[in-house]
């Protein structure tokens, strides 16, 4: 039986066996591809693994609060206004703005869920 698992995961793309499995195989890729944070003054531009997500309000606007990795670093990143959020959503890719550089806490301000 595993291996039969086994063999279903090393036929799918990295992008594909976290998106339908949750996680992907490290020993084929020790790390996750295409993951960043670049600070530009009060600015970060990232793309990073949603590790959690916590839907805080839906109306007026939604505002989504989010635990993302990108880079070996968490960050907790606050997304608000009109956009769809889907749970099968597993990056996120954007700007946000420095909230709290002690406690990495980040406001979105534009941003796209993938």
């Amino acid at each position: 039986m595993v291996t039969k698992w086994h063999k279903k995961i090393n036929e799918l793309n990295i992008h594909q066996q976290i998106k339908i499995l949750g996680y992907w195989d490290f020993k084929e890729y020790p790390e996750f591809p295409g993951l960043y944070l670049i600070k530009k003054n009060n600015y970060l531009i990232f793309c990073g693994l949603i590790a959690h997500s916590r839907v805080i309000s839906i109306f007026p606007k939604n505002i989504i609060s989010l635990i993302m990795c990108g880079n070996h670093n968490y960050i907790s990143l606050h997304t608000k206004g009109k956009f769809y959020f889907s749970p099968k959503s597993y990056m996120i890719k954007g700007i946000c703005k420095i909230i709290n550089e002690k406690t990495k806490e980040y406001s979105a301000i534009k941003f796209e869920f993938i």
